[in-house]
């Protein structure tokens, strides 16, 4: 369990390699930040993952920066085989030339009443996935913004469901001249229900 406070990242992005289980005391009181480190805040390798109560900001990767897959998941970046979990989970304010604002995923990734909000991108600003599995329920996706596709989300994977959700306010392209400021991508299966897009 991570205790209440900001945890500032300055030596290299955190990186998970099998099964764990991350606690804060509350999204808006555990603060894990990548602004002084210049690079990914997070990354899962291998393993399941469970993030609950916290907020990951502040991440950086550039397309020549010193982390594994540079350029994609500016927040976190979880890797084929591998699975995350965030419950009421802040992801925001990151940023990934490449995709993945937010997060980039390969692995299976299910995002369950968290906020993925204000993250920058070349394309799937807030959620870009291509990864077997993704889910998104009870959650608000907003105020991201891709140099092309995807302001929201870009879903390339094979099977998205997407339950109870808010994605708002996300813009594609510069001047929105983009495709899919709420969702985009090229997957052949994408379920919608009871959610708001706007």
């Amino acid at each position: 369990q991570v205790p209440a406070g900001a945890y500032n990242l300055t030596v290299g992005q955190l990186d998970v390699t099998g099964d764990l289980a991350i606690v804060g005391a509350g999204a808006h009181s555990t603060d894990i930040r990548g602004y002084a480190l210049g690079q990914r805040v997070l990354e899962v390798s291998s393993g399941s993952v469970l993030l609950v109560k916290l907020t990951i900001e502040g991440g950086n990767t550039l397309l020549n920066g010193p982390e594994d897959n540079a350029g994609v998941g500016g927040g976190i970046f979880v890797q084929s085989g591998a699975t995350l979990h965030t419950q009421n989970v802040i992801v925001a304010r990151n940023h990934a030339d490449t995709s993945g604002g937010g997060i980039d995923s390969d692995g299976t990734l299910f995002v369950s009443g968290s906020t993925i909000e204000n993250n920058t991108a070349g394309f799937g600003a807030g959620i870009d996935s291509f990864g077997p599995t993704f889910g998104l329920d009870d959650s608000t996706v907003t105020s991201n913004q891709a140099q092309t596709d995807g302001g929201g989300l870009y879903l390339g994977g094979s099977a998205n469901t997407i339950v109870d959700d808010t994605i708002a306010n996300n813009l594609a392209g510069n001047g929105g001249t983009g495709t899919g400021g709420g969702i985009a991508g090229t997957s052949s299966s994408i379920q919608v229900t009871n959610t708001l897009l706007a």
